[in-house]
């Protein structure tokens, strides 16, 4: 069972299934596909609100050099437009936008975390 926390600005990119990811960092106890992912606005904080309650579909290692412009998925390093499209799918307006977000890590290795939106639970 993972709990993930989101920030508001995700909220409508989840829930209309735009935003179908979510990168974080590795887990003591990573999550298995079949799990359920629970995906909250505000969590453990008084009004949080559970945003996605869905399966969780699998886990892949990703890299993210903001600095090199660079995202590297699975070991398969992206292109320019596909970083553009990943950073779109990922809530952002483009690659710019989420390059600003990581600027603070210099190198950022972490797990790139999928749901089935479309086998989602009613919240």
């Amino acid at each position: 069972m993972g709990l993930y926390g989101f920030k508001p600005q995700f909220k409508p990119k989840i829930l209309s299934g735009e935003k179908r990811h979510t990168i974080r960092a590795p887990r003591k106890i990573e999550d298995k596909p079949g799990n359920t992912f629970y995906g909250y606005v505000g969590l453990r904080q008084p009004g949080e609100e559970k945003i996605i309650e869905a399966p969780y579909v699998k886990g892949e290692p990703i890299i993210i050099e903001p600095s090199a412009h660079l995202i590297e998925i699975s070991g398969v390093r992206l292109s320019s437009d596909e970083m553009e499209a990943f950073a779109r799918a990922d809530g952002f307006e483009g690659w710019l936008q989420m390059r600003l977000f990581w600027r603070d890590a210099n190198v950022f290795a972490g797990v790139l975390h999928h749901w089935d939106f479309d086998r989602r639970e009613p919240c």
